[in-house]
């Protein structure tokens, strides 16, 4: 049985209200760079947006490679 590579991502995750009890905003940011910034409505959003990137490098568009 061979061994695949494993493989890591990282992002920087803000959450934040403008006011008290105001409802929460999401914005993530890919640490490697790129200027890139995703915003989202929900943590829903959040997690299947972080369970799609996951599902991306599985499926063979790894980058970030860690042997």
């Amino acid at each position: 049985m061979v061994d695949k590579p494993g493989f890591y991502k990282s992002f920087l995750i803000r959450i934040w209200s403008d006011k008290a009890g105001s409802k929460r905003r999401v914005m993530v940011a890919p640490v490697d760079g790129g200027g890139q910034h995703y915003y989202f409505a929900t943590l829903d959003d959040l997690m299947i947006f972080l369970l799609q990137e996951m599902e991306e490098q599985t499926k063979g568009g790894m980058q970030n490679q860690v042997t």
